[in-house]
């Protein structure tokens, strides 16, 4: 593959998202629609969320890479959205992955405080932590999946599947029911 980059950034989640909590139907959503459309367009990456914060890498032909990058500044679920480089690439790290997806957990705080950082703050974090931290994720577990063959497609697990057709079902009665109420509201006036 010609001309493939690897672009890092980061971004404030704008809506309520738990990082403590085992499976977080926010995030669930987030990597579902990201795997579907990521898979679509031929990009890969690994999504990291902590501390209210989104941490991620996204890698695959420029020109999908940065449409993708653009569309992210309409998304209203992220503020302060920053880049924190772009690169040209020669393989991707993160082929195996439409949306690798790692989890707050003691590994990682143990990786910030050994580099002197209390909490997971990518605004604070200097050029070489960001390197370190993306070598850091490629070797990480993922939280949500195992880690595919090189020949099979990714897919949830049944157990967090499960789950995320709860939050989506959840998500559509929560549109339906908002809808109901504009209705009634348009009738009232």
């Amino acid at each position: 593959m010609a001309n493939l980059v690897r672009l890092i950034y980061i971004s404030r989640s704008t809506s309520e998202i738990n990082d403590t909590v085992e499976f977080e139907p926010g995030i669930a959503l987030i990597l579902a629609k990201s795997r579907v459309n990521n898979r679509q367009n031929g990009l890969g990456g690994v999504l990291y969320f902590g501390n209210g914060c989104f941490f991620q890498c996204l890698e695959g032909p420029a020109e999908k890479v940065d449409a993708l990058y653009q569309k992210l500044h309409q998304d209203p679920r992220h503020s302060d959205l920053k880049m924190l480089s772009r690169q040209k690439i020669e393989q991707p790290a993160f082929a195996k992955w439409d949306m690798k997806y790692v989890k707050l957990d003691a590994q990682i705080n143990n990786f910030l405080k050994a580099r002197g950082y209390e909490k997971f703050d990518p605004y604070a974090m200097d050029d070489k932590t960001t390197e370190d931290l993306i070598r850091f994720l490629k070797l990480a577990p993922p939280a949500d999946q195992e880690e595919p063959a090189d020949d099979e497609p990714v897919l949830l697990a049944p157990k967090h599947e499960r789950m995320l057709r709860f939050a989506v079902t959840l998500s559509m009665l929560s549109l339906v029911v908002s809808l109901g109420a504009l209705a009634v509201a348009l009738k009232i006036l």
